[in-house]
């Protein structure tokens, strides 16, 4: 049979492509997420310092600009214009409305104060009531970065509890801000007793609820501010932790920090969490919506959560290396303190999805890079 040399050839790889324009098409939309978080900070602001909305000269500029980016990048440079053009005026429309709504309810002292401690506190309550009874199964599991920040930390929980001499009670073993008590009961095994503190009653009682049949020891778990003295006797603890960034959260650490001293006994250990003030991450912007759960926002000291579609600050002051040296006086004396590799965390959250990209072993590849 002769063959057909007309015939059209078998498109290859085009399921490939499809998969990448996928992805890209969902990044646009997350960049547009992006941009928009941003205008609203840039109103929260004019409106704290009494300025006007509009800056026309400016956004004129910005168009400029694109127009010149575009021809340099091979792009129709009126098409960019035009998309330039549309995400200023939805930024603007949102604006408008986010100003008509905070004149009406709020003074420009009162949208400043909503960044104070106690607001700030009474958020981080917010979270965990609407978190707790999912807190295990889905906080950090669709932001990989968090998720293996949690498996870091665990492992280096792990790693403390058997520097403990084993020929020593291993007393008591206290979780500080436990939340549902995952690392509680995880390492509880190792302990005479456990007791984990946070100052969540909806946490607390998640943590209660708990099965702990498959443990060798039971924990105990109680609603309290950590900041308030600690109803634990001198010397009682073999072992004192506070992860996931704790520490950050706390603002008289001061106080935490003397009676972690006090109630620790003699070659006891401790491990605390922070977030690190000279992290890559902080020190330059990334124009993309990162693997993370949450983000430091180091113009008003906080922390910013990803929650109900949008962002909700709580209080969370990140130390350099050097601030976390002399945090810590005798009898506390850390023997090291560590650092987490952050290459997951600065990457866009959509590279570890698998419905949108053909990366299929992406997660293995940037979890052998950050050890």
């Amino acid at each position: 049979m002769k063959r057909n040399v007309n015939a059209p050839k078998p498109l290859v790889g085009l399921d490939r492509l499809s998969r990448k324009l996928q992805t890209v098409d969902y990044h646009l939309i997350r960049l547009l997420g992006v941009r928009m978080r941003l205008a609203l900070e840039v109103c929260r602001t004019k409106l704290i310092a009494g300025l006007p909305m509009s800056r026309p000269e400016i956004e004129d500029r910005r168009i400029e600009e694109a127009d010149v980016v575009a021809r340099k990048s091979g792009v129709n440079h009126h098409y960019a214009r035009g998309v330039i053009y549309s995400a200023i005026a939805e930024s603007c429309k949102q604006q408008t409305i986010m100003g008509d709504s905070w004149r009406q309810s709020h003074d420009p002292q009162l949208i400043a104060q909503s960044f104070e401690y106690g607001v700030l506190r009474e958020n981080l309550l917010t979270l965990t009531k609407a978190w707790a009874a999912n807190y295990d199964a889905e906080y950090g599991q669709d932001r990989f970065a968090t998720k293996l920040h949690m498996e870091f930390e665990s492992e280096l929980i792990a790693t403390q509890v058997a520097k403990l001499p084993r020929s020593a009670r291993r007393k008591l073993l206290v979780d500080l801000g436990c939340a549902t008590g995952r690392e509680t009961l995880i390492h509880s095994s190792h302990f005479d007793q456990s007791i984990g503190f946070d100052v969540s009653e909806d946490m607390i009682a998640v943590a209660k609820a708990k099965d702990q049949g498959s443990t060798k020891r039971l924990a105990t778990f109680h609603v309290h501010d950590v900041e308030k003295p600690w109803p634990l006797d001198n010397g009682s603890a073999s072992m004192i932790i506070m992860n996931n960034g704790t520490g950050s959260d706390i603002e008289n650490l001061e106080f935490v920090l003397s009676e972690t001293g006090r109630v620790l006994e003699d070659g006891g250990r401790f491990l605390f969490s922070f977030y690190h003030a000279d992290a890559f991450i902080q020190q330059v912007f990334m124009p993309w919506p990162l693997s993370l759960m949450t983000e430091i926002n180091r113009d008003r000291n906080c922390l910013e959560v990803n929650y109900d579609g949008g962002r909700l600050p709580i209080y969370a002051r990140p130390y350099t290396i050097g601030e976390i040296g002399s945090l810590f006086r005798s009898p506390l004396v850390p023997d090291r303190v560590v650092t987490h590799p952050t290459m997951s965390s600065i990457l866009p959250n959509e590279l570890f999805e698998p419905s949108t990209t053909d990366l299929s072993d992406i997660r293995e590849r940037t979890a052998a890079m950050d050890p």
